[in-house]
């Protein structure tokens, strides 16, 4: 956690150095704060639940996640949020039975993507702050910045029934972190 305190020409200069520190295909691991994302053409981010890992990536190696221009597109499941209720018409011999009563789940904002400021998170939150309760799930977010902690501190205060939710451990760490949520041990 020290390239976050270089400025930029600085970091551009240490990441030169760990690259060619590396073997071909070796593997870079930094701290939770840090972030290669602007070195694409040194590295691979590989993400898992803990984090992301980096790989040096060779000059003009292709990216091996990337799809090729002959292959087909794979399409992802499309998968209800809520199971949906099947109501069957009653029975002739019984009388019409009520359903029973649930309440409206409540919104729902799944990030996705890098949040490296404020800006795009609060953008997303401002329709969920109006309501009675909301559920936030940051599991998708693939970088969570301090900005975006900052943003889910202001929502949480301005909208008490909102709550934010993850289950990969390293989003777990990152609320923690942040004061967003109780460390496991609380």
């Amino acid at each position: 956690n020290v390239l976050i305190y270089f400025d930029a020409e600085a970091r551009d200069r240490v990441i030169a150095r760990l690259w060619n520190s590396l073997q071909p295909g070796g593997y870079l691991f930094v701290g939770y704060s840090e972030s290669l994302r602007d070195h694409q053409a040194r590295f691979f981010a590989l993400r898992s639940e803990d984090g992301v890992i980096y790989r040096r990536r060779e000059p003009n190696q292709p990216d091996p996640d990337a799809p090729s221009a002959n292959a087909a597109p794979t399409a992802r499941p499309m998968v209800a949020p809520h199971p949906l209720p099947i109501a069957l018409p009653p029975s002739p011999a019984a009388p019409p039975v009520a359903a029973p009563s649930r309440a409206p789940a409540p919104p729902r904002l799944a990030l996705s993507g890098d949040y490296t400021d404020g800006a795009r998170l609060a953008a997303e939150l401002r329709p969920l702050l109006a309501g009675e309760g909301a559920v936030v799930d940051l599991d998708g977010a693939g970088f969570l910045g301090d900005e975006a902690a900052r943003v889910l501190e202001r929502a949480t205060r301005a909208a008490p029934g909102l709550v934010l939710t993850a289950r990969r451990p390293a989003v777990r760490r990152w609320l923690w972190r942040h004061r967003l949520a109780p460390s496991e041990d609380e």
